[in-house]
């Protein structure tokens, strides 16, 4: 069930079915002008009821479902475009390392952390497959439930279309309690 919040400056939060694995609730973050701007993830037990420019307070449902006032602070460098940017730099950083380390191992490494390059720490990177033919690698961050994902080669996987940067929805996510 989708539930829609007003903030105070006009825009709407919805919230997005289903739970993260590690028990987080994506929001999606609506201009006034119906233009989406941002991911927000907080506890799936925690329920925003009145948001502000830099805050958001709500009930948060304890142990034994007793219930709580919980106020937590909004990060300002927040928003899905600056985030997907910094994901698109580090996915060509890691192409660019690729690249050099095949010139001197005639193969595609299947380790991020055996390329020289400068991986974001708040940026979960996995090389699914990489062989002498081509990589493909995934990019994830914990506070947005989205996946993605470059491929380079006849090595990358069916479906992946080969040399062009792939968003979507990340599929690790638990069946909606509501």
């Amino acid at each position: 069930m989708r539930v829609v919040r007003v903030a105070r400056d006009g825009r709407l939060w919805i919230r997005e079915p289903g739970v993260t694995l590690d028990g987080l609730r994506t929001w999606t973050v609506v201009t006034s002008a119906g233009v989406p701007e941002a991911l927000a993830a907080i506890p799936a037990r925690f329920d925003p009821q009145e948001i502000s420019p830099g805050s958001v307070m709500g009930r948060w449902l304890g142990q034994d479902d007793v219930n709580f006032v919980r106020t937590y602070a909004l990060a300002a460098a927040g928003t899905s475009a600056q985030f997907m940017a910094r994901v698109r730099e580090a996915i060509m950083r890691l192409a660019s390392a690729q690249e050099i380390y095949y010139a001197g191992h005639a193969t595609s490494s299947a380790s991020a952390d055996s390329l020289s390059w400068d991986k974001p720490e708040d940026i979960g990177v996995d090389i699914v497959t990489a062989d002498a033919r081509g990589w493909a690698g995934v990019f994830a961050h914990p506070g947005l439930d989205r996946l993605c994902g470059l491929g380079y080669g006849a090595a990358v996987p069916p479906g992946w279309p080969n040399g062009s940067i792939v968003c979507g929805p990340a599929a690790a996510t638990k069946p909606q309690e509501d």
